[in-house]
């Protein structure tokens, strides 16, 4: 009995490890066919318009708060690189810039632009 014993959980643990790794054949890295043979292209800059708005969040100073006017909704930008005096909670600013992708935050609220040009509109 316990030769046969044996000889089941042997099986099953060889069947389990081929199980594994066939499971885990297809991670890491893409193949071939998944890499893309195009250029990295950087990001496109983009002007937006907003308010400042302090933030309750940890990690955050400013963001900027756009409302889509087709939808409705909110989306807050991270500014980074922009004028100081131009960060007051209220300010509209109209600003250019680049959204860094390959750049994170602490802060986590919402894309970082790489801020270029900034104007105040109203206080």
């Amino acid at each position: 009995m316990r030769g046969l014993l044996s000889r089941t959980w042997s099986s099953v643990l060889i069947l389990c490890a081929f199980v594994m790794i066939a499971s885990f054949e297809n991670c890491g890295a893409p193949n071939q066919e998944g890499i893309s043979s195009q250029p990295f292209q950087a990001p496109a800059e983009i002007s937006i318009s907003g308010t400042v708005q302090k933030s309750n969040l940890d990690g955050c100073q400013y963001l900027i708060s756009v409302v889509d006017s087709s939808t409705g909704e909110t989306k807050e930008y991270i500014p980074q690189k922009m004028d100081p005096s131009l960060l007051s909670t209220g300010n509209l600013v109209k600003v250019t810039g680049t959204l860094a992708l390959n750049e994170v935050s602490g802060c986590m609220a919402g894309p970082i632009i790489q801020v270029s040009e900034a104007a105040l509109v109203s206080n």
